[in-house]
């Protein structure tokens, strides 16, 4: 996708300069632009041009000129160079093949003014001109040698560095530039929402050239920060600091983790395998030995006059000449006598015996994804992915603020606001191995913002593991339970569906709705919990919902007629089975009681019922009694 808006082309000159003038600005920019496979150059282009191309490739994220970060896809996964117009198809080139440009263009612009020179000052200023270009290309095959040397070395002995090894593989975020470290959880966010939306509109690109529709599409990539592409030191700081970053391999590493948008356990992992750069070299190497026979048979022609038998003067003998010197010799019946020609033969063996150490950096690549640092950060995946999932629903706005304050004041949880299908939603971060995110649906029975239509489309976006309705309810055993109470729900009634007949002058309600029992593994978590919890008392039975609020003793004395061993009521239990129908999301509810559903109801017990059930909820995550690492996605 190439995008319609952000900034243009000045502004992402004046986001570089901004770059160079920061504190860390230099080695910012030598992560976001590394060195290339000969040594010499760096693998991109000048930092405003990949800016612009970034933007218009959505990739940059952009919150103003003091605050963006770039993602870069792993290697094999770029968008296609021509999308977009043949202006950005050339900030492209100059972006991903900068090497390149490096490598071809001198020594092509030298031999290519010689020609002219030729007729304008002689033969010697061209063949001086020529012979710069050749040690141009000498020396830059010289620096690939080391270059490649250096990476089979460090292979081989173990010192490959976290960043060399598994950011080409993975999404990763190589320059960040924010001059507020405060905000550095704000840009992770939208870094994170960003990498969402690309990987998405990927999956649904490809599906529509298979015929396919992709719904509600998890997605599972973990992203990888370089802390070195921060441009000051609060905010390399700020960044290890951040909820959702992880340190797979300490502090002081190259490279930290941005945990997926979804979690799900055992992920597939992603085989790297960077032997294609072979096919690379093979082709540059085939174009300079192309340009070369030209130029060995102009001098061999130009030198040898009337004596001409047995040397390369035609351009198809001069190539048949270059391949044979890449295996120290020459053709029979064919020698070249000038010296530039001679030098270059020697080149073209050492170009020869570079093209078996690129062959054996491309094989070492594939080794390395057996290495210790593939297994230690495809561990840390794993770990993550196999994290329980938490949803906490809550339907009234006090019930959020009770939650919210248990949450922070008794378990140090920050929240973070976030949206999932459209709904705003509090990630609460993580707490007893599983992650925690609590959604407040304040709407009527079946407005957009219900507990019955909001949470049905947060669990399909998220997939929690289990869906808990927190808040407050009504008692029904007041001979046995007391105010701020706690209930959990063993079975789920709702009293909105019922069949009314006469009985004599009065009318009979008979329940006609089936009952659903909530998440055995979710009950047994609840039960095990009250061993050690000191807080209010906790009583286990089925709760009857309805869209009826009781405010009236014999309404609530009716209720208990029909539903004896019912322990509450609410407005939103009986919805709760419908909103996790057809997922592999479990529910329970967990309710305090407020009051007793009569003419005395009042406020005054609202936010004890509410911050209990809350407290027990998340005491029971603490304790790690709701993690379900084994649950089958």
């Amino acid at each position: 996708m190439i995008s319609a808006g952000g900034p243009g082309f000045a502004e992402c000159r004046a986001a570089a300069a901004a770059v160079h003038a920061a504190e860390l600005g230099p080695s910012a920019e030598r992560a976001a632009r590394p060195r290339g496979a000969l040594g010499l150059f760096r693998a991109r282009g000048p930092l405003a041009i990949g800016l612009y191309v970034a933007e218009r490739e959505r990739r940059l994220v952009w919150l103003g000129p003091d605050s963006f970060a770039t993602l870069e896809p792993p290697i094999g996964q770029g968008w296609p160079i021509a999308a977009g117009g043949i202006r950005l198809l050339l900030l492209r080139v100059v972006d991903r093949q900068w090497e390149l440009l490096c490598f071809v263009v001198p020594p092509l612009s030298a031999m290519a003014l010689a020609v002219p020179v030729v007729f304008l000052a002689g033969a010697v200023p061209a063949i001086v001109l020529v012979l710069l270009g050749v040690v141009y290309i000498a020396g830059c095959m010289l620096g690939g040698i080391v270059t490649m040397t250096a990476s089979i070395v460090r292979t081989v002995t173990g010192r490959s560095t976290p960043a060399e090894v598994l950011a080409p593989k993975q999404w990763s975020v190589r320059l960040c530039h924010e001059t507020d470290p405060a905000r550095a959880g704000l840009l992770l966010r939208e870094i994170s929402e960003r990498l969402r939306e690309l990987l998405i509109q990927r999956t649904e690109q490809v599906s529509a050239q298979v015929g396919t529709q992709p719904e509600d599409v998890p997605v599972t990539e973990t992203a990888v920060l370089l802390p070195g592409g921060a441009t000051t030191t609060a905010m390399r700081a700020a960044l290890l600091r951040q909820r959702r970053v992880s340190l797979p391999f300490g502090e002081d590493a190259d490279l930290v983790t941005l945990e997926p948008y979804d979690q799900v356990p055992e992920p597939p992992l992603r085989t790297f395998n960077t032997g294609g750069f072979v096919f690379w070299y093979a082709g540059g190497c085939a174009a300079v030995i192309l340009m070369l026979a030209r130029l060995v048979a102009g001098w061999e022609r130009d030198a040898c006059g009337d004596e001409c038998a047995g040397r390369p003067i035609r351009y198809a003998d001069a190539l048949h000449w270059l391949v044979w010197q890449l295996v120290a010799r020459d053709p029979e019946g064919l020698r070249p006598a000038t010296f530039s020609a001679t030098v270059l033969g020697y080149l073209m063996t050492v170009l020869a015996v570079t093209g078996i150490l690129v062959i054996g950096v491309a094989v070492s690549q594939g080794w390395q994804a057996l290495r210790r640092l593939n297994r230690r950060f495809d561990d840390h995946a794993g770990r993550v992915g196999g994290r329980t999932k938490i949803l906490l629903v809550v339907a009234r706005e006090d019930e959020q603020k009770a939650t919210l304050r248990v949450a922070r004041d008794r378990h140090g949880l920050v929240p973070e606001p976030g949206t999932r299908n459209g709904h705003a939603v509090l990630d609460l971060g993580t707490l007893g191995g599983a992650d925690v995110m609590l959604l407040t649906a304040i709407g009527g029975d079946h407005s957009p913002s219900s507990v019955a239509v909001a949470g049905r489309e947060v669990v399909r976006a998220w997939r929690p593991d289990l869906l808990i309705l927190v808040g407050k309810c009504c008692g029904l055993k007041p001979d046995r339970q007391r105010l701020a109470d706690i209930v959990v729900c063993t079975q789920a009634r709702n009293d909105d569906h019922q069949e009314v007949s006469a009985d004599g002058d009065g009318l009979r309600l008979r329940e006609r709705a089936g009952r659903a029992d909530a998440s055995p593994e979710a009950l047994g978590a609840f039960v095990t919990a009250t061993d050690g919890w000191t807080g209010a008392e906790v009583h286990f039975g089925p709760m009857v919902g309805s869209g009826k609020l009781h405010r009236a003793a014999r309404s609530t004395d009716d209720l208990r007629s029909r539903h004896r061993d019912a322990e509450g009521a609410d407005m939103e239990v009986h919805v709760l089975a419908g909103v996790v129908s057809g997922s592999r999301t479990g529910w329970a509810a967990v309710r305090g009681i407020s009051d007793w559903g009569d003419e005395n109801r009042n406020d005054s017990n609202r936010d004890a019922a509410s911050a209990n059930a809350a407290e027990f909820v998340l005491h029971a995550i603490a304790a790690r009694r709701l993690t379900v690492p084994g649950r089958p996605h």
